[in-house]
């Protein structure tokens, strides 16, 4: 308990170790739940698979690293062997399923959009974050799915996480290796030292990098409009059937094309001007919040303003430190028996209270951010040249193709 009794751990750290340990349960039932199951011809070593990893995920905190090492070695033993399986499972009937769509309708979206609300929310809190704003989310979205439907008890949570877990099986662990991978290689320095050969190997503002980028652009583009251009192909047919001009045909896409193009870019400088200062500020107040935690726990662990043995302008040990400071009681003494007034600390001893961790910060707590016309402009120019370019492609297609043949192998 001494982990959610720790001032110096957020509300968020706190909420997240909370449904670490949830996660941790439904992943041990996934594991009984499979013992219990004599369908499934490997229940033995998928219990042990999926009870290890409950145990490391719900209480690793606590279990020191060497067990928490050897659970993993145990756990990947049956994965290994391929004796990790899943049995019978009861899925919803297409008639269960007609009707529970029936009832509920759209509203199924309703607890989707809960959780990135609720992602939201707690991104907007630095006490909080993101994650743990999602995990509220989810908890919230099971309540509204079990007020739609009565049906839907704990218990069918539990049974739906279980199968799903199940199907996925110890694929279930790659986004958690995945991670672990990730950690390594930052503690290891591998970022570091890929971002200096590719430093070298592209320097800074290349144009060619610019052309790759806008090449790959421009096929994602074409791809894009020959799949349009193929999906109407048989309103392609009619209008040139009835009497429309090729030539016109095509100014019709080339003008959906280019409404789309700048109704994207008018989207994403909207988007970007109005949500890049109030992120920015909270990633800003996330990141002031984590320091300063840190810094108070470092306060907590030695002390601002101890005297630290061996610390600058402490003479080097505990010995020069008491001799430092009698020299300065016999200065004051001698200053005092001979009249002179009191002085003002020299630099060096004013030093003295600002020892170890006293060092001031200033953060910086707000960020402001202006609209570059010029660069909007830039962006509308290449959207304009990429979606020509695409267009042509489109023009093409669409000139290839006769109106007769096309309604004529219309099925």
């Amino acid at each position: 308990m001494s982990f959610f009794t720790d001032p110096s751990n957020t509300l968020g750290a706190k909420i997240l170790e909370v449904f670490f340990i949830i996660m941790g349960l439904i992943v041990i039932y996934t594991g009984v739940r499979n013992l219990r199951d004599r369908s499934n011809p490997t229940r033995y070593g998928t219990c042990m698979f999926w009870s290890l990893l409950g145990v490391v995920i719900a209480f690793g905190r606590w279990i020191p690293a060497t067990v928490d090492g050897a659970l993993i070695t145990l756990m990947a033993i049956p994965a290994i062997l391929r004796r990790v399986g899943n049995g019978k499972s009861s899925v919803p009937g297409k008639r269960e399923s007609s009707g529970n769509f029936a009832r509920i309708g759209m509203r199924i979206f309703i607890p989707a959009l809960s959780i990135s609300v609720g992602a939201m929310i707690g991104a907007l809190i630095p006490s909080i974050g993101a994650l743990a704003g999602c995990c509220i989310g989810v908890m919230a979205s099971a309540g509204i799915l079990m007020a739609l439907n009565h049906a839907n008890t704990p218990r069918v949570f539990l049974d739906d996480s279980e199968r799903l877990l199940s199907a996925m099986g110890p694929l279930s662990m790659l986004p958690m290796l995945l991670a672990s991978l990730g950690a390594i290689f930052t503690q290891a320095g591998v970022g570091h030292v890929i971002s200096k050969l590719a430093g070298g190997i592209i320097p800074k503002g290349n144009v060619t990098i610019g052309i790759v980028v806008l090449a790959v652009g421009g096929v994602v583009l074409v791809v894009i409009t020959l799949l349009n251009v193929r999906e109407r192909k048989y309103e392609i047919g009619v209008l040139t059937a009835i009497g429309i001009t090729k030539a016109k045909v095509v100014a019709q896409f080339v003008i959906e094309l280019l409404i789309v193009t700048m109704a994207g870019i008018a989207i994403g400088v909207a988007g970007g001007a109005a949500a890049s200062v109030p992120v920015s500020n909270q990633l800003l107040a996330q990141q002031i919040s984590s320091q300063e935690s840190q810094a108070s726990s470092q306060q907590a662990q030695f002390g601002r303003d101890a005297d630290v043995p061996g610390a600058p302008g402490q003479g080097g040990g505990p010995n020069g430190s008491s001799g430092s400071s009698d020299g300065l009681d016999r200065q004051a003494q001698s200053d005092s028996q001979s009249g002179q007034p009191d002085q003002k600390p020299n630099g060096r001893s004013a030093q003295r209270g600002q020892r170890g961790l006293s060092k001031a910060v200033e953060y910086v707590s707000t960020v402001n951010a202006t609209v570059n016309f010029k660069i909007i402009g830039e962006l509308v120019l290449i959207g304009v040249a990429l979606t020509l370019v695409s267009a042509l492609v489109g023009v093409v297609a669409i000139v290839r193709y006769e109106p007769l043949q096309i309604l004529a192998d219309r099925s």
